[in-house]
């Protein structure tokens, strides 16, 4: 690019001059001076005079080029002198972190011939397992009290810890701040290098420290941005599994069966125009394939009315259709509408062979999906029959986006372009 525009600044130059020359011959020769010796020393004036001009030009032009090329030079040497101070303050920060880490790795008598971070999570290991394994512990109506039994269970715990772990999660919350707050390049990076220094017990009491108070201000928002429990997301123990990707939504999906989250499941009822987002995300050629349920039961020759009915082919399908190695958007519905106005539930295991990235519910005005409804399905519904079925279709939602851990995005029906956004990034991060 720089040798063409090169090119044509000469070009310019060079034009510019042969006209110039030319316009002044022609002149001169019209003239009846045109013999005349003092008009070839006007002449000679006049050449000066251009050249002069367009020698200045050139001067000042490639004055400027060479100001923006030190601007660059300094800008770069800049650059990698805070890159260059940063590395040097990021691992000596890490080189202290990691003598902290000696310590709480020592084993003693008195930890049972453990490494104190093993005891100390095996004093309330059994406790949170309790808490998270209860019904609906982990659910969005229940969040709050477990996270205040945890919390509870943790200022019991940590007053008798202090001495030992007290210095080494400050130390990893300033090592942290600095990645987020110094940092000019990819910052994950960073934060991946302090996580793979970390075993599994210490991001065990690491998680838990930041759903505590005393790490929940300030600790727990890197822990999150950083997707740093990644791996103990995959920790042998389910109920820590759970907890991590239900508190720590940001947390990248990892699987040791070697399976990835690969569906974004757009949701909600009839009448919220989802037929529309999937035909504009098939116009903008995102980078996922999209289908929906009712597709797959038409390309079996099903009815896609009959969801319940056609249960054990919708799961069949699933499986045997779906390339895990290939993104896709899928339009799903959770309850079944029937003729008559009245919706049941489907259950949760219709889609459980789904590894969704995300969900995207769609929230209707109740207006306007009675009449979408009503065209597009012949379906006369009353308010109330759908306010009942906007009620359970949202209910069987949430309760599979906390089933797989993942984040819901809610969008109205009259956001649609914003939902459309968010589909097409969800999909190109992965």
């Amino acid at each position: 690019m720089k040798r063409i525009y090169k090119s044509l600044f000469w070009s310019l130059i060079s034009i510019l001059t042969v006209a110039t020359i030319g316009i002044f011959i022609w002149r001169l020769f019209s003239l009846p001076f045109a013999s005349s010796p003092e008009a070839f020393g006007v002449f000679g004036d006049y050449i000066g005079g251009v050249f002069g001009a367009i020698t200045g030009l050139v001067s000042v032009i490639f004055l400027y080029l060479t100001y923006g090329k030190q601007i660059a030079i300094f800008k770069e040497q800049k650059r990698q002198i805070e890159e260059q101070q940063f590395e040097n303050n990021f691992f000596h920060l890490l080189e202290n972190f990691m003598s902290l880490q000696t310590g709480i790795r020592s084993k003693s008598s008195e930890t049972g011939n453990k490494s104190y971070v093993a005891y100390a999570r095996g004093l309330i290991e059994e406790e949170i397992d309790s808490i998270c394994g209860a019904k609906n512990a982990l659910s969005t109506f229940e969040a709050l009290e477990t996270r205040t039994k945890i919390d509870k269970l943790y200022q019991e715990f940590f007053p008798l810890s202090a001495d030992n772990l007290g210095h080494y999660f400050r130390s990893l919350y300033h090592l942290l701040k600095y990645i987020e707050s110094h940092c000019k390049g990819t910052k994950q990076d960073y934060s991946d290098l302090v996580q793979a220094q970390m075993n599994t017990d210490e991001l065990y009491l690491t998680c838990i420290n930041g759903l505590s108070s005393y790490g929940r201000k300030k600790l727990y928002p890197l822990l999150n941005k950083f997707s740093f429990l990644e791996n103990l997301a995959i920790d042998e123990n389910e109920n820590i599994r759970n907890l991590v990707y239900f508190f720590y939504p940001n947390t990248k999906k990892k699987n040791i069966t070697g399976e990835r989250n690969n569906v974004v499941v757009i949701a909600g009822t009839e009448g919220v125009d989802k037929g529309r987002i999937m035909k504009r995300l098939i116009s903008e050629h995102i980078t996922a394939r999209v289908t929906s349920v009712q597709a797959m039961l038409l390309s079996r020759n099903k009815n896609p009315r009959e969801l319940r009915q056609n249960h054990d082919t919708i799961k069949e399908m699933i499986v045997k259709t779906l390339d895990p190695d290939e993104n896709y958007v899928i339009c799903c519905n959770f309850c079944q509408l029937y003729p008559d106005g009245t919706n049941e539930r489907l259950p949760l295991s219709l889609y459980e062979d789904l590894h969704p990235i995300a969900i995207v519910l769609m929230e209707p005005l109740i207006d306007h999906m009675i009449g979408s409804i009503r065209i597009d399905e012949r379906i006369n519904l009353d308010n109330t029959q759908a306010e009942l079925y906007w009620e359970n279709e949202e209910t069987t939602v949430t309760d599979y986006a906390d089933e797989k851990s993942v984040p819901l995005y809610r969008f109205s029906v009259e956001e649609t372009d914003k939902a459309i956004e968010k589909i097409k990034q969800l999909v190109g991060n992965q």
